[in-house]
């Protein structure tokens, strides 16, 4: 049967732009950027409001929405679904061209089920093809209406979509522990630097570290270890799988202990910490500690908004500005005496193994929950009762 048998969707409210803020505020204005590439909901790229408001275009928690708009050339995130978290600092807004899934038979339809059901490649490719725009590529409630789903029993919807769910579940937590962890390392960081700071040597970022000139040919790395602008993420979240190698022979070497920075728009704090052999693009600074065990202060002296505030007050350009190299070496460092540092890589080793070995495990989760998800939902894989 076709969606438009089970559902409705509703269209959001066209919100003021007078009122947008970007100070955070009660209020955040759903938008794609809410939406993650294969759907899910995310939330480091909010947008504010602090204007009048429609109450019923406030969404619930576990609200079911899917983004009718997407700016990328392939269409990356249209049609994808997400659900409202639940947070109780945050309510969420209806806007327009994001669309609220309203089930209007639940006896046959699990919202769950529905959910994965919009995150899977064949439901996406469909959205894509039926879209209008080359530029801002378009969906609507009538294309997703008119696609057709097949449904087991609604006792077998509610087994698959708990199983789906839990994995999800499992990956934000392990984020929230990895977050825990990087407001841990920076803590002992700052205690670090307060405890040295009348026995501390004055240098500069270029006394301590150094821009990696070494090159690596493109044969010997992998998408895992590859880092460009579009893999590291954005406020500091670390890096996923790159999509594609590059062209070019030969990119930037990076080795265990390094730390890489996007140097296009800095203001998006991009960093990552290296825990294996890789390679990076050149619009992505690999910089080495000139001693290994600085590695850990180098990263988390990196890591600093007070670092990326200097970035981004010596950046060249307007529409894509990009850090200055020279100048980003002259960034002031007070650099502790041995016995304190050793101390502070006595937690901060650990702690940055504990980060890797989440990420390992999310990446594990990750694909399970892309291997499970279409033969789930097609039934490859059969649940037994």
């Amino acid at each position: 049967m076709k969606l438009g048998d089970l559902v409705s969707i509703k269209h959001g409210f066209a919100f003021k732009g007078e009122f947008f803020s970007t100070h955070p505020t009660q209020y955040v204005l759903l938008t794609p950027g809410n939406f993650h590439i294969g759907g899910g909901f995310k939330s480091d790229k909010n947008k504010y409001y602090n204007g009048p408001i429609p109450p019923e275009y406030i969404l619930k928690q576990d609200d079911l929405v899917v983004t009718m708009t997407d700016l990328s050339k392939g269409g990356d995130t249209l049609g994808y679904s997400a659900l409202i978290p639940s947070d109780l600092k945050q309510k969420y807004l209806h806007n327009q061209r994001i669309g609220l899934v309203q089930i209007n038979k639940p006896d046959l339809l699990d919202k769950h089920y529905l959910y994965w059901f919009l995150r899977t490649r064949n439901y996406h490719y469909q959205i894509v093809g039926s879209a209008t725009g080359s530029t801002v590529k378009h969906t609507s409630p009538s294309r997703i209406c008119d696609i057709e789903i097949t449904l087991p029993s609604l006792h077998q919807q509610k087994r698959v979509s708990n199983i789906l769910d839990n994995i999800e579940q499992k990956i934000g937590i392990n984020n929230k522990i990895n977050d825990n962890l990087a407001e841990q390392l920076q803590t002992l960081f700052h205690i670090l630097i307060e405890k040295s700071k009348d026995i501390s040597i004055s240098c500069l970022l270029r006394d301590i570290a150094q821009y990696s000139s070494k090159k690596c040919s493109v044969s010997s790395i992998s998408l895992k270890s590859y880092y460009s602008t579009e893999n590291i993420l954005p406020d500091k979240k670390g890096a996923i799988i790159a999509s594609s190698l590059p062209q070019a022979k030969q990119v930037t070497s990076c080795n265990p202990g390094d730390t890489l920075l996007s140097n296009i728009r800095p203001y998006f704090k991009k960093i990552v910490y290296c825990n294996s052999v890789a390679g990076c693009s050149p619009d992505v600074l690999c910089i080495t500690p000139k001693r290994p065990e600085l590695s850990a202060f180098l990263y988390c002296l990196l890591y600093d908004d007070y670092f990326f505030d200097y970035v981004v007050s010596g950046a060249n350009g307007t529409k894509m500005p990009r850090g200055n190299k020279n100048q980003i070496m002259t960034y002031p460092v007070n650099l502790p005496d041995d016995s304190l540092l050793s101390k502070f890589n006595d937690t901060a080793f650990p702690l940055l193994e504990m980060q890797m070995k989440l990420d390992q495990e999310i990446e594990a989760l990750n694909n399970l929950k892309e291997y499970l998800l279409p033969k789930l939902l097609n039934g490859q894989i059969a649940l037994a009762d």
